[in-house]
């Protein structure tokens, strides 16, 4: 009977099955519910590839394997550093961004058991063996410690994604799949897809499809992003080979592959489902072993489990979120020499996805002295001339404006401020990530209005001087070469105001008259 077999394979997952390991090296294989579980030595990861895919690699190895073959589930790459937890332990890895061994990995028998995420710039996970209600925590990256339970579910919840355009969660469970809106303050859990038992689960970069493993009928299945409560099926895929983890390709990925699905199976196997060619499927990869959740790293990169490791996959086509942060700023065009003047610095994420963990760094020009900083939203620090502005989380079509504060040098010359900005996303487009705005510093102040930079490119131009496009400025004296020692120039400057002064008070001296004969009447 379908749910009594499907009942079977859940509960063979996340109870650690009594099933005897056999003592010689040889591999026990063992059919339930159309998932091949392997028991015994483990099996070498793939040996076999056919295009779009070329190979893959040990990325982290030496996990705990339990009776049934599985070990490492719920994987996580947020570009600093690679998390993995075990269900037969139940402890998280946490590993540097290369991978490694889990021997060498911070760990912690946190109970957690099921799948991570990371979004917004926020970590969860799901787990069934905490004394606490089945669910969705929060969990500290740094300490791998367990927070506040984020929202409580009656079947188990297994696979974890964040969308892409917002701080929405949604969770494949094994009654349906959930929307958890507003995760970290109020969260309003709804039902969106009203039954099936889901597994891996994922959602394009674009936010509008959600694809989901549904173990009832070993079928991948392809929803709309949800109107109101309700995300419209739009697809089901038969596998056959134990759906699971699921990873799709960039829209521009080549060779026929662009958004393409892509599933690591029960069976040791990775499937195509080419969604340019009605949804045909093929095995791209073989001879693995058991395989479960898989992830996306910022990379591009497919990282799936296996029995005791996880492999990453080549080559790097797929989708993570992406989030085009762009930077514009403004100065004046003009300055004097120990003027004050602000740079208007805008930072836009042109989205699709929220941009995490948003920072702005402007490397101020030498020679000048940082006055202040503000931004719109988090904070700004200086340090040996370079402000750092952490911005925090912006969504996608939010836009932040910082305004830095200097003063000029004693020096004429030309200034270049330069600003960038990042984020952990990958940004598709990096051509908009630095910004140079350049201001002509001359001996007399400049009062001139600075243009508040609006999105999008290309920069305002600064208004123009109310003394003229070049008075005070003119051929501005470069900031290079040889340079004249200041107390020299302070020296030459009195010497040209004394010379000026003596000049004035020469011009306004009458000069003694003449003497002539007409002015002594009487005199021979």
């Amino acid at each position: 009977m379908p749910g009594a077999t499907d009942f079977l394979s859940r509960t063979m997952r996340t109870v650690r099955p009594l099933l005897s390991v056999a003592s010689r090296p040889a591999v026990v294989l063992s059919l339930i519910a159309g998932s091949v579980l392997a028991t015994g030595a483990p099996a070498q990861a793939f040996n076999h590839f056919t295009l779009p895919l070329t190979g893959g690699t040990d990325f982290a190895t030496g996990f705990p394997s339990c009776p049934g073959a599985i070990g490492p589930v719920g994987i996580i790459h947020d570009g600093t550093n690679f998390f993995a937890d075990d269900i037969c332990n139940k402890t998280t890895y946490k590993f540097p961004a290369g991978g490694g061994a889990a021997s060498a990995a911070t760990s912690s028998q946190n109970l957690v058991n099921l799948d991570l995420a990371v979004s917004h710039g926020k970590y969860y996970a799901g787990t069934n063996a905490l004394p606490t209600p089945i669910g969705v925590y929060s969990f500290d990256p740094g300490t791998l410690a367990v927070g506040k339970l984020i929202a409580a579910f009656p079947q188990t919840p297994y696979g974890l994604i964040g969308d892409p355009l917002s701080n929405d969660l949604y969770v494949a469970t094994g009654s349906g799949i959930y929307r958890i809106q507003s995760p970290d303050n109020s969260p309003v859990v709804t039902k969106v897809v009203p039954a099936g038992t889901f597994d891996g689960i994922a959602m394009t970069a674009d936010g509008q499809h959600i694809w989901a493993a549904n173990r009832n009928v070993d079928s991948l299945q392809e929803y709309g992003r949800p109107t109101g409560a309700t995300a419209p099926l739009q697809a089901t895929i038969h596998v056959g080979r134990g759906v699971d983890g699921i990873a799709i390709a960039k829209s521009d990925a080549p060779g026929g592959v662009a958004n393409n699905v892509f599933v690591n199976d029960n069976d040791g196997t990775i499937v195509r489902i080419d969604t340019n060619n009605g949804n045909a499927v093929s095995v791209v990869a073989s001879g693995g072993s058991r395989g479960d959740f898989a992830t996306v790293g910022p990379d591009g990169c497919f990282y799936v489990t296996q029995s005791d490791r996880v492999v990453k996959l080549a080559p790097c086509f797929f989708q993570s979120p992406t989030a085009d942060l762009s930077v514009l700023q403004t100065a004046p065009a003009g300055a004097g020499i120990l003027q004050t003047f602000s740079y208007n610095i805008l930072v836009t994420n042109g989205g699709p996805s929220s941009a995490t963990n948003a920072t702005l760094t402007d490397t101020l020009p030498t020679g000048v002295t940082f006055v202040s900083a503000s931004s719109g939203q988090g904070s700004c620090s200086q340090s040996g001339g370079v402000l750092t502005c952490s911005l925090g989380s912006m969504p996608s079509g939010a836009s932040v404006t910082a305004t830095v504060a200097v003063t000029a040098g004693l020096l004429p010359g030309t200034l270049n401020n330069t600003a960038s900005v990042k984020a952990s996303e990958a940004d598709p487009n990096l051509t908009n990530n630095t910004s140079t705005a350049t201001t002509n510093v001359g001996l007399l102040p400049v009062t001139a209005p600075v243009a508040t930079p609006t999105p999008p490119p290309p920069s305002p131009t600064p208004s123009p001087s109310v003394l003229g496009a070049t008075f005070g400025q003119g051929k501005a004296l470069p900031v290079t070469g040889t340079r004249l020692p200041i107390g020299l120039l302070g020296l030459l400057g009195v010497c040209l105001i004394g010379v000026g002064v003596a000049t004035i008070r020469r011009a306004r001296t009458p000069r003694p008259a003449e003497a002539s004969s007409d002015d002594h009447p009487g005199e021979e």
